[in-house]
């Protein structure tokens, strides 16, 4: 073998190194997104659940206390939209990482 058919498939299996190493990152990148989609996902019904408990009973749970609607009607309905606030930003990063939206680019 020639010198410089010996450069021409050093330079060949570099390349492929280099985007086997490439892919291999990038599986990895789009495993953890799908990872974190998923656990987004999952935490949607849990806020769900949680927001129709505070609507049924009237009680927020706020550390070891309890938030009522009666006497308290801004504070619960503030606290109730941030939860609600939680809701639609958690599951519109669920869709983003588990639909590939890429919303993160368009901002």
């Amino acid at each position: 073998m020639g010198a410089g058919r010996g450069r021409l498939l050093l330079q060949l299996l570099t390349e492929q190194s280099l985007l086997a190493i490439t892919g291999a990152a990038l599986g990895i990148v789009l495993a953890g997104a799908l990872l974190v989609g998923l656990v987004a996902l999952g935490l949607v019904p849990l806020i769900v659940m949680r927001i129709v408990r505070e609507l049924r009973t009237g009680q927020l749970p706020i550390y070891r206390t309890m938030l009522h609607r009666d006497g308290n009607g801004p504070k619960y309905y503030a606290l109730l939209a941030v939860h609600v606030a939680s809701l639609v930003i958690i599951g519109v990063i669920a869709a983003d990482l588990l639909l590939g939206l890429d919303l993160r680019a368009r901002l």
